[in-house]
């Protein structure tokens, strides 16, 4: 399943007065307007904080910090800790008791909707980065209505998240997502805010089955049994204080796998991944040492070959722990097509890929030969797969492991 995903999780909130009247405040529906939570956006509303100060905090570090896990999202986000650094941080106990083994980027920004978020990843803050695992909690804020921005339906807001997580999953092919449910907000559970959240909440529950990530829902937690939701856990309603981040933490540290020592070897084997292979961003910018295979064809080595053809590359969700990537090179002159495909496990530090090669023209294709792995592909298990024969590329097989 290719991950155009329509709709995907919620960051978080930021308190402000409402300048306006929400929809749900007058009992009545708005009428159909363009999304505005799919329409990236920079800073909308004023905050305790510089939002562009932020912004170009997290350019200068992101890279520095390399980090195994980014959390994305809003005030709620921001508050619990990490860097950049903040001089408002709510959960600091519980920050390390979860993340104190990683190297950990935190992308929540107050006041934030699904739109800023949607504008920061456009501009940079994910470029480069390949985490092992993104953590999303973001639509919170787009249930209110201001001056600068109105409120949004549930659909319109997890269409929001859904753009999210397409685009983290096309800079960080190789992250696993981790969605987590928008927290209740409002102290009673009569409020029309959380009927709103509850519906968004539902649609989530939808999307993240259908494209097999991992859903957190801490309202249990967080809310009496009669639905009010304590002030000894959210002082203001909306932000958790430590205890409240702390049930946050203790839900999310089974899903981020491994410990040092295997998180070290899923690290490595996402480099591997996005050197090696998802790194050949596309025609000519990939030195022949960074393929995992080699050949020779038409008495041309590969590395002047495929730099020049044309390529793309896919990826899909095969199982919420497999992610299969694609990446096919076509020759046009003679209509020789050679595919990567590899599969990577989430629980495993291992990609398996193998390569074919195919005629998909009409007339036989010069000689292949030579097609072996390239020093250094140790870091996955791979075989190749092709024969030369008087019309082209058809039976047989050539099996390299790795």
């Amino acid at each position: 399943m290719k991950h155009n995903y329509p709709a995907i999780l919620a960051v978080l909130c930021s308190l402000s007065t409402l300048l306006a009247p929400p929809a749900w405040a007058e009992g009545k529906e708005a009428e159909p307007q363009p999304n505005t939570a799919i329409v990236p956006v920079p800073k909308l509303e004023n905050d305790c904080y510089d939002w562009y100060a932020r912004h170009a905090a997290v350019l200068r570090a992101k890279d520095k910090i390399n980090p195994e896990i980014v959390l994305i999202g809003d005030s709620i986000t921001h508050f619990w800790g990490g860097e950049p650094k903040d001089n408002h941080t709510n959960g600091p106990k519980a920050w390390a008791s979860v993340f104190a083994p990683y190297r950990v980027l935190n992308l929540g920004f107050g006041w934030d909707r699904t739109q800023n978020v949607l504008w920061r990843l456009d501009h940079g803050e994910l470029d480069g980065l390949h985490p092992r695992v993104v953590v999303i909690h973001i639509g919170s804020n787009n249930t209110s209505q201001t001056e600068h921005a109105r409120q949004n339906t549930a659909a319109e807001i997890v269409e929001g998240i859904a753009a999210i997580c397409d685009r983290v999953h096309s800079k960080a092919p190789g992250a696993r997502i981790i969605l987590v449910q928008v927290m209740p907000r409002e102290e009673k559970p009569d409020h029309p805010r959380r009927g709103q959240i509850t519906a968004i909440n539902r649609l989530l529950v939808n999307f993240a089955q259908a494209n097999h990530l991992d859903l957190l829902d801490l309202a249990p937690k967080l809310l009496k049994p009669d639905g009010t939701l304590p002030k000894s856990l959210m002082p203001d309603f909306c932000h958790p204080n430590e205890e409240g981040y702390t049930i946050w933490a203790d839900a999310l540290r089974p899903l981020l796998g491994p410990g040092k020592k295997d998180v070290g070897e899923a690290q490595e084997r996402d480099r591997w991944l996005g050197d090696r292979l998802l790194g050949e961003a596309g025609p000519s910018t990939a030195a022949s040492e960074n393929r995992v295979f080699s050949l020779v064809y038409g008495e041309q080595p590969s590395d002047k070959l495929l730099a020049a053809w044309p390529r793309t590359s896919q990826s899909n969700s095969l199982s919420k722990d497999r992610t299969q990537y694609i990446l096919t090179w076509t020759d046009a002159t003679t209509g020789l097509q050679i595919r990567c495909v590899a599969v990577k496990y989430a629980e495993f530090p291992v990609v398996e890929w193998t390569v074919y090669c195919k005629n998909i023209g009409t007339h036989n294709t010069p000689m292949l030969a030579n097609l072996q792995a390239t020093p250094g592909s140790s870091g996955g298990r791979g075989k190749s797969t092709c024969s030369s024969t008087t019309r082209g590329i058809r039976a047989g097989r050539i099996f390299i492991n790795r």
